[in-house]
Order: structure tokens, then C-alpha cells, then sequence
């Protein structure tokens, strides 16, 4: 939601300051934009400029802005009146030219109804609006933006991953992404961590991503009529493997704690690893390389 300019100059090629509304408490969030002087607050032992104050001149984008709680939400809408910014322990105002942008997954105008968000401030701010569907409603942007984060993915974990199959991008363009961009974003990386080639699979998703892969019409018939035995196998090596690669991976690839995770016979284990082609060795180098600490490789 493009909210409205507090002056008119130009202002693309001036800074821009973001915040995360969600990330920050209130009486913090309210020092971040509008600064605070030495002695406002327990721990403020020296002055401190505003992000509004940083963004003079240029833009600043406050991304969640349906978080904020009416107090702030008041003091917001004053320094998009007056333009002015008073930090928080402050006598005097000074003056800025600023440009908000807001963005938001809530309903304001539910907000208003409910009576958590002001009106007055979502007029003032509602001068343009963009609205962005969900991704469920846009499956034709999937491939570019799974690839977009298969790249990030692959430079956070120092891993050349070069290309997801095409199963795994039909399944991806079926599942109804409750949690839109951040949900994809979690998922390739998960996946990332996962692969032990440079290509995303679909086993390398979430079992529930395996539900939406759509059958399709030109198969054999042969593999239309797969027995129901056969299709059971197949979707029991996938979850299999998977949870095999997630005890190894909370055991930072330690096979024989990987096996008491997994409450299975240490033989056992190893002839589960020897059935996927998985190495103990890999799984804990990769945990390595990405960065990871050993709790936190099960759910990256």
C-alpha cells in the first residue's frame, strides 16, 4: 500500500529505510522511527535519530503496518499531518520530507470495522493501493520465483544447485501456499539442504507436496493402473528417506546417535542409508557448510 509523500520532491534516487512492524515491540518501534533522547527510557544512554529522521529526503517503508498498536498508530498519523517528527523524551519537533510505503497482509477496512485500526490514519495513508494476490492466484510466477530462491538458497549454503525437476514445480503450482512468498522461501531452502546433487526433486519437498502432484493424462496406461501396493511402496520410500535424512541431520551425520533418534537397530539404519544412496559424511559436511547448527538442520 503506497502511502502518501509529506513533501513532493523527487525521491528516487534518495535513501530508503525499511522496517519490519511485526520484528519490534511497541515502545521500541516507536523509538526506531522517531528516534529518542538520552534518558528517555532505562538503557537509552545517549541520543539516537529516527529512522523517519535517516529517511529525510528519501523513502521509508514500513512493511506490516497492520501490526502496530493504536498508540502508535496516533502518533503516526500526527507526523503524516504535521511532518514532523518529536523523539520519544523530546521537547522539540523537527521537520522531515518523507515518503511512507505500507504494506500489509490484513484487512484494514476489517480493521477498522473490528476497531484495531484508526480510520482516519488508513485514508490518509490509503492514496494509492497495490494489491498483490496470493501466490495460489498467480501459479504461472511459481517456476520464476522457485528458481529465484534456489539460487539464494544456493549461496547461503555455498551449494551450486542449478535446477529443480519438473515434478517438483507441478506439485509446487498445485499446493495452495497458505503461507505465500515466506512459506516458498522456507521450502527451497529446506530442499536445498536436502539434495545431495544439484537438482531439487520433489522427494526433496515436504511429504504433503507429493498429494499434489497431478496425474497426467498421457501416462500408459500401465502407470495409471499402478497397483495400489506399488503406490503404497513408492510413497513409503519417500517419507522413509526423508526421515532419514532428518535423523542424520539432527545428529550433525553422526549414523549411530542418528539411529537412537530414530529408535531403529545401528545395522538397521545402515541398510536404510545404503537403500537411498545416503552418506553420513555429506549430510554432516553440508550441515557444515551451511552454517547450521545440528537442531536447527531439521527445519531450515
Amino acid at each position: 500500500m503506497p502511502g502518501p509523500s509529506i513533501a513532493t520532491a523527487k525521491k528516487n534516487d534518495k535513501p530508503l529505510v525499511t522496517v519490519n512492524c511485526t520484528t519490534i515491540t511497541d515502545s521500541l518501534l516507536e523509538s526506531e522511527l522517531f528516534g529518542h533522547r538520552k534518558g528517555a527510557f532505562t538503557g537509552a544512554d545517549a541520543h539516537k535519530i529516527g529512522l523517519f529522521e535517516a529517511a529525510d529526503g528519501g523513502t521509508i517503508f514500513l512493511d506490516e503496518i497492520g501490526d502496530i498498536t493504536p498508540k502508535l498508530q496516533a502518533e503516526l498519523l500526527r507526523v503524516l499531518d504535521s511532518g514532523e517528527v518529536r523523539p520519544v523524551g523530546g521537547t522539540t519537533a523537527k521537520k522531515v520530507d518523507v515518503r511512507l510505503i505500507a504494506a500489509t497482509n490484513k484487512n484494514l477496512e476489517d480493521g477498522i470495522k473490528q476497531g484495531w485500526f484508526r480510520e482516519d490514519l488508513y485514508y490518509r495513508l490509503n492514496v494509492f493501493t497495490i494489491t498483490t494476490p496470493p501466490l495460489r492466484s498467480r501459479v504461472e510466477s511459481i517456476p520464476l520465483l522457485a528458481q529465484h530462491f534456489l539460487e539464494k538458497a544456493g549461496a547461503k549454503l555455498n551449494k551450486k544447485i542449478v535446477s529443480i525437476e519438473m515434478r517438483a514445480i507441478k506439485a509446487m503450482s498445485h499446493y495452495p501456499w497458505s503461507g505465500n512468498i515466506r512459506e516458498m522461501q522456507n521450502v527451497i531452502e529446506r530442499a536445498a539442504v536436502l539434495t545431495l546433487d544439484d537438482t531439487i526433486r520433489l522427494e526433496h519437498l515436504p511429504h504433503s507436496f507429493s498429494e499434489f502432484y497431478p496425474a497426467e493424462g498421457n501416462r500408459d496406461k500401465s502407470a495409471i493402473q499402478t497397483s495400489f501396493q506399488a503406490a503404497r511402496e513408492r510413497h513409503v520410500g519417500i517419507v522413509e528417506k526423508e526421515l532419514i535424512q532428518q535423523y542424520l541431520a539432527e545428529a550433525n551425520g553422526h549414523i549411530s546417535q542418528a539411529a537412537q533418534r530414530a529408535d531403529i537397530p545401528r545395522r538397521t539404519f545402515y541398510r536404510l542409508m545404503e537403500k537411498y544412496g545416503l552418506k553420513g559424511r555429506e549430510i554432516k559436511a553440508r550441515i557444515k557448510a551451511s552454517g547450521l547448527k545440528p537442531s536447527e538442520s531439521a527445519t531450515p
